[in-house]
């Protein structure tokens, strides 16, 4: 990856990510200007947190279903009791 893929990559995860916005502003500055194992580190450091963020968002997706199914599950407990 050439210089200025790995700066326009480290500007779509900075899009995304959850640093505050001063440091936002602060990397999209300074960023024309890095040395490349700056940017590398900087890459490699949004990828993780980009990863984290995707793992916490499938862990959020399964607890709500299971959530919904136990929800759905506890609602036909109750109309079956009605029934009988």
């Amino acid at each position: 990856m050439t210089i200025t893929d790995k700066k326009n990559r480290i500007s779509g995860l900075l899009k995304t990510s959850t640093i505050d916005q001063h440091t936002k502003t602060m990397v999209e500055t300074l960023l024309p200007v890095m040395e490349e194992s700056q940017l590398d580190a900087l890459f490699d450091t949004f990828m993780k947190e980009k990863s984290a963020l995707e793992k916490n968002d499938q862990k959020r997706q399964r607890v709500e279903l299971k959530y919904k199914v136990m929800a759905e599950k506890l609602a036909q407990i109750e109309i079956n009791k009605y029934k009988k």
